[in-house]
């Protein structure tokens, strides 16, 4: 900003307070009218900082698919935070996901007849583990990773 631009914002300020005390505000008022016109002439007057070949939205620092986060992770208001155990709504898709699993080998994840099957399928206790009413993290974990392995229906499973 130069000088000059300057010297004329300062004679728009009192020029706005003179105008204003002429038409009967008081004084100091009036005076704080001129230095707010002074303000919106110098504001008016600064160069911009946004230049017009700005890509909007910025660029992120990273791809969003060099982003890693564990399924587990993002899974984590799910989890009882005093005992670690799935909750509820979580513990019943992983089950999902064990059962669409197991459909693939033609087993159930019910069918205590067959367990040593299952467990050769999804690892050993794991039937077990997820029978439970509560599943612990490590074998929500184990049957995500299985979930990752293999795509249900053609497609990768997200719980």
């Amino acid at each position: 900003m130069t000088v000059r631009r300057f010297i004329g914002a300062l004679i728009a300020g009192a020029a706005a307070g003179g105008v204003a005390w002429l038409l009967g505000v008081g004084g100091v008022f009036a005076v704080a009218w001129g230095i707010l016109a002074a303000g919106m002439v110098i504001a008016a007057l600064l160069p911009s900082t946004v230049s017009e070949t700005m890509d909007w939205p910025p660029a992120s620092s990273r791809a969003r698919s060099e982003i890693r986060t564990s399924s587990v992770a993002r899974l984590a208001w799910s989890f009882d935070p005093k005992t670690g155990a799935a909750r509820t709504s979580l513990a019943r898709r992983v089950r999902r996901l064990a059962q669409r699993h197991l459909a693939v080998h033609g087993l159930v994840l019910e069918d205590p007849s067959r367990t040593a099957e299952i467990d050769a399928v999804l690892g050993a206790g794991m039937q077990s583990a997820l029978l439970k009413p509560e599943i612990a993290r490590q074998a929500v974990e184990h049957v995500l990773a299985l979930g990752e392995s293999t795509a249900a229906g053609g497609r990768e499973e997200q719980p």
